[in-house]
């Protein structure tokens, strides 16, 4: 069993590793993005209707903008606030993921849940890289969560919450939030045959909580686009706000109604959860097989995360268009599957000593130790071949790694879960201080919008010349920049952003520059390993310059 003080006391040590990543600017696109649209809200006041840079926006729900925008006014409108509120859903999903796991199941395989899930590469992530993927995973688990609640004890009151979670999670990212309960208990409904379960009274009291809570969004679409059939889209017109959200942003993926077609592939999403459900990934591939077989021979505690993950997966996995992070949303699943799959592991290999159950899972232990013990290789090859440390990191590194040694020796877990922690917490805390700040060194929006900021420039005096700007670059200058054509469209004083040849071009035109800052760009979220090897990665980056017109040519 673990000490429950010194299981609170490892979690602390997991938030402050969490809080570390806040150090390091909202890199583009989509959390600098999402900041943005919610600071814009923010400026603007304006709820039912989504902007994103002055234009209307059409893609996700509008939740997630909604809170950060009602934090971000009584806090401020800063990345730190931003974060905040996905960090109130990562933990969400954490809690609930524990509660429900107690539900069915003895310690400590809650214990074990909550701390896979916490400790996976996505949670480290997600929770500074801020998506909405996130705040879907907090609603999703907690729907589930109350719902089974709700099944057993019978009250009204957990059907209503239950419901109302789910509504959390469709103005979030959307129909797949309720998909995802519906594939978790309608696969347990059938599987176990409850054919009463199907068809409840209150299932109407929660359908109508969900309708309820749905229409400011629904109204702010219909006053956006519906009424405005003018208005161009992704290339087309006359397109309805209500059916994008309800049918073509989820469904039209697999049926082929939406355009949009990246990473067909029915494995895509297995094979990106080797590195984003590190280091738990073997057991859990381990830990479905014993399900998958419990299931055949009716053996199994619970079915609702097998098939909440399974029937989820292939729905994912059928769409057209995939990214990564899609996959987040079930890893409360995967992560109770897995804790109970080393429950079981660890208590066959203790009685069935000698048994091919035990040399089977021995592979696991053995193969599992390699995989782990190897990313520590990632700080010795970002030191030789990305962003050299210096000596005073690495000793900070040591004494991270002897404290939480000193604490993990205190606590009662599995030697292969301890050195788990031990290696990913060291690697995101490096991720954090090193990594990542000298990675965004290269996002030109953060850094240049936050140099204007600092010396007061806003957009009557700034302007951008053949080079375009991120969200970031919004986010941090509070500037919308206006982009010149012509070279008289500016005064003496004035600052341009603009990359090399826009450089040469102006001197060429007549204006006289005084440089202020110049430096490499790339698009920090989508890496190569020409850009990461430190000898190549001035010629595959761009160059930007942030100049000040001090004169003109006279003859220009």
């Amino acid at each position: 069993m673990i000490q429950h003080y010194k299981y609170y006391l490892l979690w602390l040590i997991i938030l402050m590793v969490y809080l570390l990543g806040w150090r390091i600017d909202l890199m583009d696109v989509d959390a600098a993005q999402y900041a943005s649209i919610s600071k814009e809200m923010t400026i603007n006041k304006s709820y039912l209707q989504i902007f994103d840079l002055g234009r209307d926006y059409l893609d996700k729900p509008p939740l997630l903008f909604w809170i950060t925008s009602f934090f971000m006014t009584i806090f401020g409108t800063s990345d730190v606030v931003y974060r905040f509120v996905n960090l109130i859903f990562a933990l969400i999903a954490i809690f609930s993921t524990y509660q429900f796991a107690k539900k069915y199941y003895a310690p400590p395989i809650p214990y074990y849940a909550s701390l896979i899930l916490g400790t996976c590469q996505a949670l480290f992530l997600i929770t500074h890289d801020c998506r909405t993927d996130t705040m879907l995973m907090g609603w999703v688990m907690l729907s589930v969560w109350l719902f089974s609640e709700a099944l057993s004890n019978k009250k009204i009151t957990y059907y209503i919450f239950a419901f109302a979670a789910m509504a959390g999670g469709l103005m979030t990212k959307g129909p797949i939030a309720i998909a995802i309960v519906i594939f978790a208990f309608g696969g347990y409904f059938l599987y176990r045959k409850k054919w009463n379960y199907l068809f409840k009274w209150q299932y109407l009291v929660g359908i109508l909580t969900i309708g309820i809570l749905i229409i400011p969004m629904c109204i702010g679409l219909y006053l956006q686009f519906d009424l405005h059939p003018e208005k161009i889209l992704y290339k087309q017109s006359e397109i309805s706000g209500l059916k994008f959200f309800f049918w073509t942003q989820s469904f039209g993926r697999i049926t082929g109604e939406s355009t949009w077609s990246e990473h067909g592939n029915f494995f895509f999403l297995l094979q990106n959860m080797v590195w984003s459900y590190a280091p738990w990934i073997l057991f859990f591939l381990a830990g479905w097989l014993i399900k998958l077989k419990q299931i055949v021979k009716k053996s199994a505690i619970e079915e609702i995360t097998f098939f909440g993950f399974t029937l989820t997966y292939i729905a994912l996995a059928m769409s057209r268009y995939q990214l990564p992070h899609y996959i987040f949303v079930v890893f409360p699943f995967a992560s109770i599957i897995t804790a109970e799959a080393i429950h079981e592991i660890r208590k066959k290999t203790r009685i069935e000593r000698i048994s091919k159950f035990t040399k089977f899972y021995t592979f696991f232990y053995i193969f599992n130790f390699i995989i782990v013990s190897a990313l520590w290789l990632l700080i010795p090859i970002i030191h030789f071949y990305v962003f050299p440390l210096n000596w005073s990191l690495i000793f900070a590194l040591l004494l991270i790694v002897f404290l939480i040694v000193v604490l993990l020796k205190r606590v009662s877990l599995p030697t292969f879960i301890k050195h788990s922690l031990v290696t990913l917490l060291t690697i995101n805390v490096f991720l954090s201080t090193w990594f990542y700040p000298n990675l965004l060194q290269y996002q030109l929006g953060s850094n240049v919008g936050k140099y204007l900021k600092s010396n007061n420039r806003n957009a009557t005096d700034f302007f951008t010349y053949k080079i375009d700007v991120s969200h970031s670059f919004v986010f941090y200058s509070n500037i919308l920049p206006k982009n010149i054509e012509k070279s008289e469209e500016v005064d003496l004083g004035n600052w341009i952003l603009t990359d090399q040849n826009g450089f040469k071009e102006l001197e060429q035109k007549g204006l006289i520059l005084k440089i202020l800052k110049s430096g490499l760009h790339t698009a920090v979220t989508t890496l190569n390993i020409e850009w990461l090897n430190k000898n190549t990665r001035f010629q595959n980056s761009s160059q930007y310059f942030l100049v000040e017109v001090t004169g003109k040519l006279i003859n220009s």
